[in-house]
């Protein structure tokens, strides 16, 4: 059911894209824009520790952007007591796939000169969690696999300087902060009692868009 309703929702991205391209000539798209990004993430949990690759495909319609993103998270972390010692082994991570819709704040050219924008950003989607744990107490060694499809909701704001542009290809980079919903499993994976409920958190990256 988890994978039917992520192939649905892939799905639905697509095809609201391929309507604004080709059927509805009121939404005038001047640029499409691909953005790519680095991201540290300072979890809830604050046993985990993650970083992230990001890319989104925009897509400027009227006075808000609407795009596909995609987040690759590494995660790692660990949990000891005098009970139990556990940490996180490869493959860890989460995979996001999400619809981006970014909309202006401020635009600060008309007010210092310099070509910077501030823009709010939210994203409705689903995470593929795939956490590998082993820990060890005073009764063996054990290992623990959480997988997992979760909803996310992610609120923050991206501020970008325009580099330059030339031949109709424009580019400019970024930094973006956020705030992600994301809730866990009620799973032990590192046999201390202690469940992993969240793994949301705060997420701040670096990023470079080229638009066309």
């Amino acid at each position: 059911m988890c994978k039917l309703l992520k192939e649905i929702k892939i799905l639905l991205i697509y095809t609201i894209f391929t309507i604004l391209i080709f059927t509805n000539s009121s939404y005038a798209i001047k640029l499409i824009g691909f953005d790519w990004g680095l991201n540290y993430l300072k979890l809830t949990d604050s046993r985990f520790d993650a970083y992230s690759t990001a890319f989104t495909l925009e897509i400027p319609i009227q006075k808000v952007t609407l795009g596909y993103y995609h987040e690759d998270i590494n995660i790692k972390g660990q949990d000891v007591n005098g009970i139990s010692h556990g940490t996180t082994i490869p493959p860890s991570y989460i995979k996001v796939n999400a619809l981006r819709l970014k909309f202006l704040l401020a635009n600060l050219k008309k007010h210092i000169g310099l070509p910077i924008r501030i823009e709010g950003l939210v994203d409705v989607g689903t995470a593929n969690l795939r956490i590998t744990a082993i820990y060890t107490n005073s009764t063996g060694t054990y290992g623990y696999i959480l997988l997992g499809t979760k909803s996310i909701g992610d609120v923050g704001f991206k501020l970008s300087y325009k580099v330059g542009s030339k031949y109709g290809v424009q580019t400019a980079v970024g930094i973006t902060a956020l705030y992600r919903l994301l809730k866990g499993s009620p799973a032990d994976i590192f046999g201390t009692g202690l469940k992993v409920d969240d793994l949301g958190g705060f997420e701040v990256g670096f990023d470079v868009l080229i638009s066309y």
